[in-house]
């Protein structure tokens, strides 16, 4: 698909209303409202010069030329000889994502075949220092961390044997325009692919712009509880009021976008939209259940701790909004019978009734 995103409002628009704001802010608040007012004028202008006209001359568009990074994309890798080639793969498919999507390695062994190849692909690589007693990373402290050490419009976690085609940068431009500044959490489902099988089809599978042809042939989609990514906005998550949850263990995805609809989180199901391809065995193989590990259940405790929960509300079937892939852009659409899980309404009135009081 062309490699446009639709801004929902035209800028010129948005300079006429300032302008009128202007004249509007000197009669009723003074010279300190009307300061505020101008600096937003500026970034308006800024906001101008990355976006074009299209060949109509009418539709501004915004084309993802400009170079700043719009995600900082993190993940972890199981350091095993059989997952070698399988990861190799998403290095090289995340660095082709450059410069729109900054890839961030965490691992335990800085030396490792994986960590050299990731820098050697411009990955940036970072020492995992927190993690429970088998060694399995806190996915609380990788979001804290990204969120401390890169800028970027978002944030998120990819699970290691993902591959992403360029749609994700252009879904979440999509989403940043429709959104604005509002705390988001973008989640999707997964297409399982046979890596065995596509890799001997072809050794470049990888090619960010051969994922969607791919997805259409060979991809599975997984059930609406399966999520294998998540995306904030900056700080748009409270990472450090919920337990402390470790990445490749079950339950911790539903919780995590059930938790987002708990806190008026806008949530936005990208299924549609964001081109990916899961990499497994045959059946479960080259997947976590083939690995012997001693912390299966260790999100599922931690969580159900806090109290009961039911983890199946926990579905992309339950984001307020979702993507829609359109011959020139990307729309996000708001669900026309969308609402959270009952339960949830008492303790809701009360984030509202916070939230208005703090306004």
């Amino acid at each position: 698909m062309p490699n446009k995103v639709l801004i929902s409002r035209s800028p010129v628009c948005e300079f006429i209303g300032i302008m009128l704001g202007v004249v509007t802010a000197k009669r009723r608040l003074g010279a300190a409202c009307v300061f505020l007012v101008v600096f937003s004028c500026l970034r308006i202008f800024a906001m101008i010069r990355h976006v074009g006209l299209n060949s109509i001359g009418e539709r501004r568009v915004y084309t993802g030329d400009a170079p700043q990074t719009i995600l900082t994309l993190c993940t972890t890798f199981v350091e095993s000889e059989l997952r070698i080639p399988l990861h190799a793969a998403v290095v090289k498919n995340w660095g082709q994502l450059k410069p729109h999507i900054r890839p961030v390695l965490f691992t335990l062994n800085m030396t490792s075949v994986l960590s050299t190849m990731a820098r050697n692909h411009g990955w940036d690589v970072v020492l995992v220092t927190s993690f429970n007693s088998h060694h399995t990373p806190y996915i609380n402290n990788m979001f804290e961390y990204i969120y401390n050490h890169y800028k970027s419009e978002y944030y998120g976690f990819a699970n290691g044997d993902i591959l992403f085609s360029r749609s994700l940068a252009e879904t979440l431009g999509a989403i940043k325009n429709a959104t604005g500044r509002k705390s988001v959490m973008v989640v999707g489902q997964r297409n399982n692919v046979n890596y065995h099988e596509i890799s001997s089809n072809d050794v470049e599978f990888w090619q960010p712009a051969k994922i969607q042809k791919y997805m259409c042939q060979y991809g599975k989609q997984e059930g609406p509880l399966s999520l294998d990514y998540f995306i904030t906005s900056p700080y748009g998550f409270p990472w450090s009021t919920i337990p402390d949850l470790v990445v490749g263990r079950e339950r911790y995805d539903n919780y995590l976008l059930l938790m987002s609809i708990y806190l008026l989180i806008t949530t936005v199901d990208g299924t549609n939209s964001i081109d990916n391809l899961h990499l497994k065995g045959r059946d479960k193989t080259l997947t976590h259940f083939d690995l012997d590990v001693k912390d299966k259940k260790f999100n599922e405790d931690a969580i159900l701790n806090f109290g009961r929960i039911n983890f199946a509300d926990g579905s992309v079937h339950n984001c307020e909004y979702f993507t829609r892939t359109r011959k020139v852009d990307i729309s996000i659409q708001r669900k026309l019978k969308w609402e959270s899980p009952k339960y949830f309404e008492k303790f809701q009135s009360n984030i509202k009734a916070l939230m208005e009081h703090n306004r």
